[in-house]
């Protein structure tokens, strides 16, 4: 199965590279995969998932907070303003914050985390 260059960054770090099969995100136009030889874009990114299916079959997980995604020549960059890989979503935290969140936009947020987490 041919895969794609994937380079997943945050605004403070590298957060994931390396080949994939297929990558499976959100845009503020509805949900996106992309496989290899995907048709060059650039998208705005929606508060929501992204997976990421490895070359080796391994699935990656991550709750991106915005940003914008670009494929031009068989590599998906995604560049997230915040991005936590599943092991990094504090479970316990999120479900407490749902309990407590008026803000639509943070609601949001630890859906997509707990969603991410229970992957």
């Amino acid at each position: 199965m041919s895969t794609i260059k994937v380079s997943l960054l945050a605004t403070d770090r590298a957060v994931w590279q390396g080949q994939a099969r297929i990558v499976v995100l959100r845009t503020l136009d509805g949900e996106l995969g992309i496989l290899a030889g995907h048709v060059p874009m650039l998208s705005s990114l929606a508060i929501g998932p992204v997976f990421i299916t490895t070359e080796s079959g391994e699935k990656v997980a991550a709750a991106v907070h915005g940003g914008f995604v670009t494929v031009d020549h068989n590599e998906v960059t995604i560049f997230a303003q915040r991005c936590e890989l599943k092991d990094e979503i504090d479970i316990a935290k999120a479900t407490a914050a749902l309990s407590t969140q008026d803000n639509p936009e943070k609601l949001k947020r630890n859906q997509v985390r707990l969603a991410v987490a229970n992957s």
